[in-house]
Order: structure tokens, then sequence, then C-alpha cells
């Protein structure tokens, strides 16, 4: 097949479309594929798309695996026979496709949850009304519109008790 006949066919066109997976490293992903594989021996196929999952779980979990290869200097995990980032990656990519699928719970503590494909905040809690002001017939509160004069008069009265004690 020339060039010019490969240029020509429909297929290339709709294909350059479409994410180009031949950029992810194949080597790695096969190895998250062997995780994801005794994953649902484990746990059944896909079971993060059944009910909820907490973020937390899958962040404690990478977590692990990150410490297992960085501190431990693991190489190779020993239940799945994969590079303990592998079991990273397969976390993130659960936390990615819940978030996806609206199955995520949010547990990270941030008042802001992330919501939607496109990880955007959602819109800012409004702020809580104020507190009602304390009745103005309340012996604690001077009334307001007399407020400047009575810390005037209050301060003059202090000047004058203290002048006399001297």
């Amino acid at each position: 097949m020339t060039p010019e006949e490969i240029d020509a066919n429909p297929k290339k066109a709709f294909g350059a479309l479409k994410p180009s997976l031949h950029y992810a490293p194949m080597n790695a992903m096969l190895q998250v594929a062997r995780v994801f594989e005794l994953g649902a021996k484990k746990y059944g196929l896909k079971n993060w798309r059944r009910q909820p999952v907490d973020a937390s779980t899958y962040y404690s979990a990478a977590y692990r695996h990150l410490i297992e290869w960085f501190e431990s200097g693991v190489n190779v995990d020993p239940e799945s026979g994969q590079h303990p980032l592998a079991h990273v990656i397969a976390c993130c990519l659960i936390v990615i496709d819940s978030t996806e699928g609206g199955e995520l719970i949010d547990d990270r503590g941030f008042a802001e949850v992330l919501t939607g494909t496109q990880g955007a905040p959602a819109a800012p809690t409004p702020p809580a009304p104020p507190p009602p002001p304390p009745a103005p017939d309340s012996p604690h509160v001077a009334p307001t519109d007399n407020l400047g004069s009575d810390i005037s008069a209050a301060i003059e009265q202090a000047l004058t008790t203290l002048s006399h004690h001297e």
C-alpha cells in the first residue's frame, strides 16, 4: 500500500480523533492489567463499579504499595508478582473511573468536593449568615446609636475616678 492510499483511508481520519494508546508503555500497562486480574479474582471483576468506594481506601492502598517500592526496595510485589507501582497505578485508575462514574465517596476531608468528569470544584458553600445582634435591652449591649458617647462617658468617668484616688 502506498502512502497516498494510507492517507486516503477513512479509518485513519476517524482514528486520528481518538486517543492514541500507543503512547502508553505497554510493558507497564500489562503489569497493571495483571494487577487488575488479581483484583478481579479476589474481589470480583470491576468490583468498584458495583457500589460506591471511598477515596481513602485507594489512597491508603496506593500509598502502601508506594512505600513498599520506595522505602523497602521491593521491585516485585510478593502476592501479584508485579511491580508495586503497577498496584499504585491500578489504585489511581480505580479512583479516576469511580469519579467518572459518580461512584467515588470523596472522604478526603475537604469542604470542596470534586465533582464531574473534569474534576472541577463544586460551587463553594456560601458562608453562614452572621448571628442576629443581641436585643438592645440586654444589659451587656450599649445601644448602637449612643455607642460613641457611651464609651466617651465611660472613659471620662474612669479618669475622674482615678484622679480622685490619687
